[in-house]
């Protein structure tokens, strides 16, 4: 059974009570002294306003932490577009967060018991549940792969301009860049094939793609001149 002090904010609130009966609120003496105490606290700091008051409404928080749990899906008949729950889940959110997962399941489902989901939440869990964006998804997670293609594009067709063109000057043969990324991808030297979807790519892959097209950017000036309608502002944001 939890244990909490007599003489407190959190077991005038949660219990027990001053029998040690859970599930009851505690109204021992002490315990009353510290809610009003508590009571004028909250008053003054809400009174105050701005840094005083550490509370911001849940709701634009609870929205923000539902949309990372889903992601759009493909359109279905009728051309409407819904969601579903592959995106990032409670625990994850939790671990990347720094929010227990019990606050975050209040905030989603309510309890315990029958109360409701959160009205308030602080201003430095609702700051660190802003701070995800929806790039962290799992490695399993399909997203659209238009943005992995146009990278890849770009990969192949640097490789086939820069290496293709110093293989084929020197007589040693190359299988082209489409095979040198999948090779690449694989860490296999036989692969011969890149398997990426036209409309969908897993994480894991969209990662490993994007890091190798920033790594071009970073060490490759030919690579950045090809790509690049201003060559000098891209060098320098690659620097």
């Amino acid at each position: 059974m939890t244990t909490r002090e007599h003489g407190t904010y959190t077991r005038y609130t949660w219990g027990p009570d001053e029998h040690d009966r859970p599930g009851q609120h505690c109204r021992c003496e002490p315990c009353r002294d510290a809610n009003r105490a508590y009571e004028r606290s909250r008053k003054r700091r809400k009174a105050y306003g701005g840094d005083y008051w550490p509370w911001v409404d849940a709701e634009p928080v609870r929205r923000h932490v539902k949309g990372l749990m889903c992601k759009p899906t493909r359109p279905g008949r009728g051309g409407r577009q819904g969601t579903n729950r592959d995106g990032i889940g409670l625990k994850r959110i939790a671990r990347l967060s720094g929010v227990s997962h019990g606050s975050l399941s209040k905030l989603i489902y309510g309890g315990p018991g029958d109360r409701p989901p959160s009205r308030r939440v602080h201003k430095d869990t609702a700051e660190r549940l802003f701070a995800l964006k929806g790039d962290e998804y799992a490695d399993g997670v399909k997203v659209p792969a238009g943005p992995t293609w146009e990278m890849a594009d770009e990969i192949i067709a640097w490789y086939n301009a820069e290496i293709g063109t110093v293989c084929k000057r020197g007589g040693i043969r190359h299988y082209g860049g489409k095979q040198w990324l999948a090779q690449h991808l694989t860490g296999n030297p036989k692969t011969t094939g890149l398997q990426l979807s036209e409309r969908f790519v897993s994480v894991a892959y969209a990662r490993k793609i994007k890091a190798l097209h920033d790594g071009l950017f970073r060490e490759h000036e030919s690579f950045r001149w090809r790509h690049c309608e201003h060559g000098d502002s891209e060098i320098e944001r690659a620097s």
